[in-house]
C-alpha cells in the first residue's frame, strides 16, 4: 500500500500516456533528414474499416483483412523542391498515390516521369494508381 502512495515521475507519466495514445490510434510518424540537407516528414495512419452492410459474425476477420491505410510524405529535394505524396490503400494489394510539387517546373518533370514509374511498378506487379495533384502545393 505504501508504494501506491508514490506517484511515478512526471516524465514517465507522459511517456506512458503517449504510448497508450499510440496504441489507441495506430499512427507511425517520422520526421528527420532523408539525407543531409533533405528534410522529410512521413506519416502512416490506419483508417478504421467501416462496412455498414455487414454486422454478422466473422466480420472482425474480414475487417482485419481489409484494413485501410493513409499516408503522407513531404520532402524537399535539391532539383524538385518541396514534394508531397499522399498514399491511400484501396485494398490490401492496391494503392492510390497522388504526387504534388510546389514548383511548376518540378510538376512538369514529375508528369514526364510518371509513365516510366508506372511501368516499373507494373513490372513488379504492384497495383498503384499513380497521379499528379491537380494544383501545385502552396
Amino acid at each position: 500500500m505504501h508504494q501506491l502512495a508514490h506517484q511515478p515521475p512526471e516524465h514517465l507519466q507522459s511517456l506512458v500516456r503517449h504510448q497508450l495514445e499510440l496504441m489507441a490510434s495506430p499512427t507511425l510518424r517520422w520526421e528527420g533528414q532523408l539525407l543531409p540537407g533533405m528534410p522529410m516528414f512521413f506519416m502512416l495512419t490506419e483508417v478504421p474499416y467501416r462496412d455498414s452492410h455487414d454486422e454478422s459474425e466473422g466480420s472482425g476477420e474480414r475487417e482485419r483483412a481489409q484494413r485501410q491505410w493513409r499516408g503522407e510524405i513531404r520532402l524537399t529535394l535539391p532539383r524538385l523542391g518541396e514534394i508531397e505524396v499522399e498514399l491511400e490503400s484501396v485494398t490490401a494489394d492496391h494503392w492510390r498515390v497522388v504526387i504534388g510539387a510546389s514548383d511548376v517546373q518540378a510538376q512538369q518533370r514529375i508528369v514526364e516521369a510518371l509513365p516510366a514509374l508506372r511501368e516499373q511498378l507494373n513490372a513488379r506487379q504492384l497495383r498503384v494508381d499513380l497521379d499528379m495533384a491537380e494544383e501545385k502545393l502552396a
